[in-house]
């Protein structure tokens, strides 16, 4: 045993002397001292707190993952940045995701976190991490928010604008260059960084042309309505540049599906405690892994870090969001109180109702995984979740559907009214031929989108659950 623990020792020293090796780094600026130091950044979480686990190939992101990566890279490269773009909150679901998400970051304590639109828009409360806005307004009172931030190696700007912000913060322009060069010039040895979010391309190319930035990272533009994460950017990451020269800008990925990695940290991924012991007792001996570390130049660039499985063990947050779920299942206890008592004015009635007369549709539809997603959230140990509920009950966003699966056992799993529309009326007098509502590809997209459903494709998933075209029988 002792000779095991000698070997992840030696092993986890040789990886901190090769982070501490010189490296000929691709420059990302003009300037020369960023060239030394590493940074990562990450943002725009959007309320994505933690992934929803319906398609393996989507299983990216979360707090807890995040939590992961930055200790171990802390761990072994003392002195990075940490960068967070901001927009991180979720207006739909505010209080409770917005009381966790804070926690959870102030608990990570980056270097600096920008005051971005979504933190600009509401009044989100205090925080223990250090919040950047360098062109916020004077008279928008705020005292927790610095016009920068000075940590060990790191000089930190924010910068945000677009129309919705207009009149809490200052566009770019002469008075601001001054400001900035005149702070940067009582601190020249240390490695000056931007973090913009900027709905300008003029604002990007005038701050890029300024000389007044080592590093310069940015936001995700895309829409703040959009927070279904999906998977282009990480099978595309050349969407993640803003501009190449004459300073490299690249923006975090959306919904904190991935973490940008910047300076000496592009040269090197830091190893999990598994892959320690893994590489102390079956890898290389200590001499081959000396010479492997040493030859680092050659190893692979590891511009982006996404949040896989990989990161799920020994999060600093495991406890956090273990306390998040508990809370989620409170909300949804809570939601049951109200939901029951919408039944009385229930038009839903359940699939068993339609097996009456639609035998061949029903015999298809039992076979599908439509009428076991409600089992697959079970598994997932999600079923109590108010925001995964919905895409795999009857009518838990309307009056009178899902209430619990013991109160409403028969609107568990995706069912005829989910497409259909609630079928009451038409169950108490078939004679009435009330019009079923027809199937479309919206019904289908409220859930099939993004990272809940990265392979949907239409005409494909259509055939799963194909049904024969009105051969109704009479009742039984």
């Amino acid at each position: 045993m002792h000779e095991k623990i000698r070997h992840i020792i030696a092993a986890a020293v040789l990886i901190s002397r090769a982070h501490a090796l010189p490296k000929n780094l691709e420059p990302e600026s003009r300037g020369s001292k960023n060239q030394s130091i590493g940074w990562l950044a990450f943002g725009d979480l959007r309320g994505n707190i933690e992934p929803c686990g319906c398609d393996p190939k989507s299983d990216l992101g979360g707090l807890l993952r995040l939590g992961t990566l930055i200790k171990r890279e802390r761990d072994q490269n003392p002195g990075i940045g940490v960068f967070d773009l901001g927009n991180n909150i979720d207006l739909i679901h505010p209080s409770l995701k917005t009381e966790f998400i804070n926690r959870g970051l102030d608990f990570i304590q980056p270097t600096a976190s920008l005051a971005n639109t979504l933190e600009l828009r509401v009044t989100a409360p205090r925080t223990s991490r250090p919040t950047v806005l360098t062109n916020l307004r004077e008279n928008t009172k705020d005292l927790h928010i610095k016009s920068h931030v000075l940590e060990g190696r790191w000089l930190i700007f924010g910068y945000t604008r677009n129309d919705e912000v207009s009149q809490k913060t200052h566009a770019w322009g002469v008075k601001l260059e001054k400001k900035i060069s005149t702070i940067r010039g009582k601190h020249a040895d240390k490695t000056s960084v931007l973090l913009i979010s900027s709905s300008s391309p003029n604002d990007i190319k005038k701050v890029s042309h300024s000389n007044l930035f080592d590093i310069i990272v940015s936001s995700n533009p895309r829409n703040l309505l959009n927070k279904a994460t999906d998977l282009i950017e990480k099978e595309n990451p050349n969407l993640l540049f803003v501009q190449r020269h004459p300073i490299e800008i690249k923006m975090v990925p959306l919904g904190g599906l991935g973490v940008l990695r910047g300076g000496t940290l592009k040269n090197s991924q830091a190893n999990s405690l598994e892959e320690l012991i893994k590489k102390a007792e079956g890898g290389p001996s200590l001499e081959k892994k000396s010479s492997l570390y040493s030859s680092i130049n050659q190893q692979p660039r590891y511009d982006e870090s996404w949040l896989s499985h990989s990161f799920d063990r020994h999060s600093p947050l495991t406890q956090h969001l273990d306390a998040y779920r508990e809370a989620q299942k409170g909300a949804f206890a809570r939601l049951i109180k109200e939901r029951e008592k919408n039944l009385a004015k229930t038009e839903y009635v359940g699939s068993q109702a339609c097996l009456g007369c639609h035998q061949d549709s029903y015999s298809t539809w039992k076979k599908s995984s439509h009428a076991h997603a409600y089992g697959t959230l079970q598994e997932k140990g999600q079923h109590q979740n108010p925001e995964c509920v919905g895409c795999h009950v009857v009518g838990f966003h309307e009056v009178g559907g899902f209430v619990s699966e013991t109160i409403t056992p028969q609107f568990k799993g995706v069912q005829c009214e989910n497409c259909h529309g609630p079928r009451k009326g038409h169950i108490a007098n078939p004679a009435m031929k009330v019009t079923a509502q027809k199937a479309n590809l919206q019904a289908c997209t409220e859930c099939h989108q993004g990272a809940h459903s990265p392979n949907f494709h239409a005409k494909k998933y259509w055939l799963k659950i194909a049904h024969p075209k009105r051969k109704t029988r009479k009742p039984l």
